[in-house]
């Protein structure tokens, strides 16, 4: 049998076939995808038509420099921080949308900090030259933070993918009454799954917009504590018949008097006992599934709420 030489089998990048280039694209990181983008326009086209996953995204705008993190495992993160010298804010906005510019390409979990309004603008503006391809952003999870009075941050969350969006976390400044407005009315907010805040929500917030939620953590300030409210946010999150696990925790945050509080300052809300049982632990409500009831809670500075089962005693755990 004649023995072949190995130095004469060979094959160039260009006649491989284009099956095999996507599988080989498909493990570059986004350094070395974005290096290849730039050598051809036959290139280009190849790692454009190549989804990508990414475990965590991270997208921060400040005065002088654009970053971008991201680990497409739940063990590495990388990251691409762009100054002026080395990229045009434009082309690094560019490479952030790139990611998204395939349909299949999804985000588990993005963190986007707009804390600089004429970048925010930027975004809003790259986006709007790509909206007629009908771009969208493929989002499970969203951390989104924001300077007072953004309206461009707003406008991002419209781009993402409504069904695949299923928690939005929204972390911002004091004082963004009007834009969290906006935030609430967009309908990436009403059909999330799961809605939290570390942050106060604005005085004058209708908190009954926050209800639809399966899962849900807020703060409020103690003069936002209205007891009928409450009464109907919690109604109306027994009414949704939610499955078992799910949430809400409503914390009040005390701002400090210069002494201690009294207790009467306390909020109480008045709750009915639809199941007629006031145990010490909390309050039973019968839910629309007759296996499942959801238990209230009352904390010292706010209250929570749990659907469980009838028939199973699992305990569940509102971190």
């Amino acid at each position: 049998m004649a023995e072949y030489d190995a130095g004469n089998f060979e094959i160039s990048w260009h006649n491989l076939p284009d099956w095999f280039k996507r599988d080989v694209v498909g493990f570059l990181d986004f350094k070395s995808r974005r290096n290849l983008r730039s050598c051809s326009k036959l290139h280009r086209d190849l790692v454009d038509c190549c989804p990508f996953f990414i475990e965590k995204l991270g997208f921060f705008l400040s005065v002088s420099r654009i970053s971008i993190y991201f680990s497409t495992d739940y063990k590495t993160i990388t990251k691409h921080s762009y100054s002026k010298n080395e990229n045009t804010f434009t082309e690094v906005i560019q490479d952030f949308l790139r990611l998204f510019q395939n349909s299949k390409s999804i985000v588990n979990e993005l963190t986007v900090d707009f804390s600089d309004l004429e970048k925010s603008k930027m975004v809003i503006d790259e986006i709007e030259k790509i909206a007629k391809e009908n771009f969208k952003i493929r989002v499970k999870k969203i951390i989104w933070y924001s300077c007072p009075n953004n309206l461009s941050a707003v406008q991002f969350v419209n781009f993402i993918t409504v069904g695949a969006l299923e928690t939005i976390r929204f972390e911002y400044q004091h004082g963004n009454l009007e834009m969290i407005k906006r935030l609430i009315e967009t309908e990436q907010w009403k059909q999330a799954e799961e809605i939290t805040t570390s942050t106060l929500v604005p005085k004058g917030l209708d908190i009954e917009k926050f209800s639809h939620v399966k899962r849900l953590k807020i703060k409020v300030e103690d003069s936002e504590w209205d007891v009928p409210k409450i009464q109907n946010l919690i109604m109306n999150f027994k009414r949704q018949n939610h499955p078992v696990g799910s949430f809400f925790s409503i914390l009040v945050y005390f701002r400090p008097k210069g002494s201690e509080r009294e207790e009467e300052e306390i909020p109480t809300p008045i709750i009915v006992d639809e199941v007629k049982i006031l145990p010490k632990s909390g309050y039973y409500f019968r839910m629309p599934n007759k296996n499942h009831f959801l238990r209230v809670h009352r904390l010292e500075n706010g209250i929570e709420g749990l659907v469980r089962d009838n028939n199973e005693y699992i305990e569940y755990f509102i971190l």
